[in-house]
């Protein structure tokens, strides 16, 4: 794993996420021939211990409630290491990761953008009720301070040279976080994308010619797939449903899933 010393792949899951982790795990040294070390971010009290015993770096992440703990992807801890990609759990990698981590000569935070925008982001899942008890003035605090039209970057892969996170990063996401709680309401508590969007606004770059892909956009040179959790790899999808089939690994999406988690323990043996 020498030549991958400098880099480390990054991967967060509580105790209901851990068999997906194992599985794009073994996706990721399979079908991305990574030799590279791996991390696991868990939320305090998570039992990872199986994971150190096989080698994998385990980080207890430090952020209050659980959905937010990919906030600790840009913590100090890792600074040991030179460039890092993050991945969901619901992601399937089908190309070489190493032609992925060259992307990090081009530029030094990479993420795919989406088609939504900010206000789309903030309004989409609002009931009126969500405009009417809002903080006093923190749509006119958000509007005056960020373009609205200002198309997301989508969090569920962060490429990223350690160098250029700020030491108080975690620290300025959880201020983000608790301060546009009451307006950040998709999924009920909200998620960690506009978080970061604000947080690091006008700092991430595209990533180049579709090499990180939601499923449905995929090309062949596609390196990295976000299917989303309604289209998760772990969902038996029958023949002929939509993210039924990866065309480019050949194979039924949960299959590949399943092939993955089984060769979990050989792929990663007990450090005697």
């Amino acid at each position: 794993m020498s030549e991958n010393k400098h880099r480390v792949i990054i991967i967060a899951a509580d105790s209901n996420y851990l068999t997906h982790a194992k599985s794009l795990m073994v996706n990721c040294v399979r079908h991305g021939g990574w030799t590279g070390d791996i991390a696991l971010i868990s939320p305090p009290g998570t039992d990872v211990e199986e994971f150190g015993r096989r080698g994998i770096v385990t980080v207890e992440s430090d952020v209050p409630g659980p959905q937010h703990q990919k906030y600790t992807v840009f913590s100090q801890v890792f600074q040991k290491w030179d460039e890092a990609l993050y991945l969901d759990c619901d992601i399937l990698v089908q190309g070489d990761l190493q032609g992925l981590f060259a992307e990090l000569e081009h530029a030094d935070l990479i993420a795919d953008r989406e088609m939504f925008s900010l206000f789309h982001c903030f309004t989409y899942w609002a009931q009126q009720d969500t405009f009417n008890n809002a903080p006093d003035g923190i749509y006119d605090w958000l509007w005056s301070t960020y373009d609205p039209l200002y198309r997301q970057f989508n969090t569920g892969v962060l490429l990223f040279r350690t160098s250029v996170i700020p030491e108080d990063a975690v620290k300025k996401l959880i201020e983000m976080r608790d301060k546009i709680a009451p307006i950040n309401i998709h999924v009920v508590n909200g998620t960690d994308q506009p978080v970061f969007n604000l947080v690091f606004y006008d700092r991430f770059t595209k990533v180049r010619d579709n090499l990180v892909s939601y499923w449905e956009t995929c090309s062949p040179e596609s390196i990295v797939l976000h299917y989303c959790s309604g289209y998760a790899p772990w969902i038996d999808k029958k023949r002929g449903m939509d993210a039924y089939l990866n065309e480019k690994l050949g194979r039924p999406c949960n299959d590949i899933y399943v092939e993955n988690l089984s060769a979990f323990e050989e792929t990663f043996p007990c450090i005697p």
